[in-house]
């Protein structure tokens, strides 16, 4: 994309390691989304009440 038209004519080359590589990050990507969406529901200074704390402990024990 830098540099603009200057390779245009090329061929492009993508291997199956940076296509494993790209896979990989965008799984982690969403890995970390998913994580902070949880964090934020789990976050006990946001809550008005202490019910989503309890039903976690709850689903924890059984």
């Amino acid at each position: 994309e830098q540099e603009g038209d200057l390779f245009a004519d090329k061929e492009v080359f993508v291997t199956s390691g940076y296509k494993a590589k790209l896979a990989e990050r965008q799984a982690d990507l969403e890995r970390e989304k998913l994580e902070d969406k949880r964090e934020a529901l789990l976050n006990v200074l946001q809550q008005d009440n202490m019910d989503a704390f309890y039903r976690f402990q709850f689903k924890l024990r059984t």
